[in-house]
């Protein structure tokens, strides 16, 4: 199987998920670098998920044996990773500077609990997006989709054999 667009529908559809992983990878970094974030360790997070997506898109396209598949899974299941943190560590941001905003100054410490995790969930307190690091799961999940069926013996219906309804052939 090949990376290029021609070719069989496996090999168009693990062309167009690298596609996508790369167009996120940029995408990504230029509206993390509009918004400036960089200013902490947590904030740079993303752009080291963003670098390891970035070279493991790399490996994979100069060449692909075993260890650079494996590689690839292992820099998206990180980033994957890393967007979770990054969703957590924004819903506690806005949790956090809840208090100073200025429709809820007043009477934030007068709220439940459960009054304050939902208007935190909806968004409609704190400064940050709190689905905006779910970017990176698309990225990470394109980048472990195109690496499905790499690495090992390859599959007789991908390689243009029949299916067999009794796995020992018979």
């Amino acid at each position: 199987m090949r990376f290029a667009l021609g070719g069989n529908v496996i090999g168009t559809l693990r062309a167009a998920l690298l596609l996508l992983a790369g167009l996120g990878v940029v995408g990504t970094a230029a509206e993390l670098a509009m918004e400036r974030h960089w200013q902490g360790p947590w904030q740079l997070l993303p752009w080291l998920a963003l670098g390891m997506i970035a070279l493991a898109l790399g490996v994979l396209l100069v060449r692909r044996t075993r260890p650079t598949v494996r590689f690839a899974r292992i820099c998206a299941a990180l980033v994957i990773l890393t967007a979770a943190v990054g969703v957590w560590r924004h819903v506690q941001e806005n949790y956090d500077t809840a208090p100073l905003d200025a429709r809820y100054t007043d009477r934030w410490e007068t709220m439940s609990n459960v009054q304050r995790w939902w208007e935190v969930g909806r968004g409609s307190v704190g400064p940050a997006p709190l689905l905006a690091p779910g970017v990176l799961l698309y990225i990470g999940v394109a980048l472990a989709a195109a690496t499905s069926g790499l690495g090992g013996p390859p599959h007789p219906i991908a390689e243009g054999g029949e299916r067999r309804a009794d796995p020992a052939g018979e």
